[in-house]
């Protein structure tokens, strides 16, 4: 089935050039863009996408980071295309997809703006945010206010 997923390219991603990278790899996974728009997130959209982090160690300089600098807004087509976008993503602390190669590590090759708490590792700039399973509409209406179904038909 053709599904629709949000893609959020981040500061980090925008600032250090990456764009083209990261959409080659969207594109060439057999996925198409259907939507794109360069925004400056404001401290209400990012509250409101990653309100189920409130709590989160990270969560204030995670704020702060989305706000700092434009990101790029993407809905990405094509069947199956939150799990091959899950694997496009991949892990930063893994070492796997575009979060992996592109993880800006210290000399001694630790993440950089990594936070450590409980015993797990949270890299919060990372370049880029996949809308969980099921997520999408929702995150969506948090950042345009309008249905994803108002931009793009489903085929």
């Amino acid at each position: 089935m053709n599904t629709i997923v949000l893609v959020l390219l981040k500061p980090d991603c925008i600032v250090r050039g990456l764009t083209d990278v990261v959409i080659s790899g969207i594109t060439r996974s057999g996925l198409r863009i259907v939507y794109s728009e360069d925004t400056l997130l404001t401290i209400e959209q990012v509250e409101s996408i990653y309100s189920e982090m409130v709590n989160a160690p990270f969560y204030h300089a995670m704020v702060e980071y989305l706000t700092s600098s434009p990101s790029k807004i993407l809905l990405v087509s094509g069947e199956n295309a939150q799990g091959i976008m899950q694997t496009v993503k991949g892990n930063d602390v893994r070492g796997t997809g575009v979060r992996g190669e592109y993880l800006r590590k210290d000399p001694d090759g630790n993440p950089v703006d990594a936070i450590q708490s409980g015993g797990r590792l949270y890299v919060f700039k990372n370049i880029i945010h996949v809308s969980d399973d099921g997520m999408t509409e929702r995150e969506f209406f948090c950042l345009k206010g309008r249905k994803v179904s108002d931009l793009v038909r489903r085929s």
